[in-house]
């Protein structure tokens, strides 16, 4: 994979992948292309990503299964700087963000 792979991925992108009514082209351009993508994530990008996705479930933009789906989805990103981070969201339920 060369240079020109390799691009930071940040929250806002990420959580527009989440939530169906913050539709983007850039955000999507960039979902299809992340098999051939080497994502590199900022260090607060997990807690953004449980921030909004906690947010999310307490306005009832989302629901449980959604932030589950979400977040096995995002679990396959190639990314270097991305770490576990377990988290209890608030409303008794615990996931991770690989």
């Amino acid at each position: 994979m060369d240079a020109t792979n390799n691009f930071v991925l940040d929250g806002s992108v990420t959580m527009v992948w989440g939530f169906e009514d913050e539709a983007d082209e850039y955000a999507e351009a960039i979902l299809e292309r992340m098999p051939d993508l080497q994502a590199h994530v900022p260090s607060l990008w997990p807690l953004e990503v449980a921030n909004a996705l906690l947010v999310g479930e307490r306005r009832r933009r989302i629901t449980s299964a959604e932030t589950a789906r979400f977040l096995a989805r995002v679990s396959y990103l190639s990314s270097r700087t991305m770490h576990n981070h377990c988290r209890n969201n608030g409303l008794g339920q615990h996931f991770c963000i690989p």
